[in-house]
């Protein structure tokens, strides 16, 4: 059926013929240079200083910014109480990439203090 065979199995070679094979087709490289994903910043702050958040971490929607900046809170929190001292003066500002302040969440927000009650 096919006079030149060489030329079919050369792949690409077969296009020119109008000839396709699955092999041959392959998908096109990615031309979308933005992440799919945005990436938030969480810095720490107390008031005086800051540490910042170099990284930043790839979050679906901002449901999520929120449950992650919840968690990271309550488990700073976690480590502080091992440690023996709280403190509530900490806050947890998340910024896009661009910078914008998308949630804030103080220490103070993220936990319920429930003391004992004052004795008779």
């Amino acid at each position: 059926m096919f006079e030149n065979r060489a030329v079919l199995q050369e792949g690409i070679a077969g296009k020119a013929l109008g000839f396709w094979r699955l092999r041959d087709l392959r998908a096109p490289a990615p031309t979308c240079v933005e992440p799919l994903v945005p990436t938030y910043f969480f810095h720490l702050r107390d008031g005086e200083d800051r540490i910042l958040d170099p990284d930043g971490r790839d979050l679906s929607s901002i449901d999520a910014v929120v449950a992650a900046t919840l968690n990271d809170a309550r488990g700073i929190i976690a480590h502080d109480a091992q440690e023996g001292q709280v403190k509530l003066a900490y806050r947890l500002d998340v910024e896009d990439a661009e910078g914008r302040l998308v949630h804030r969440l103080d220490f103070e927000d993220a936990v319920l203090l429930i003391r004992r009650p004052a004795e008779d």
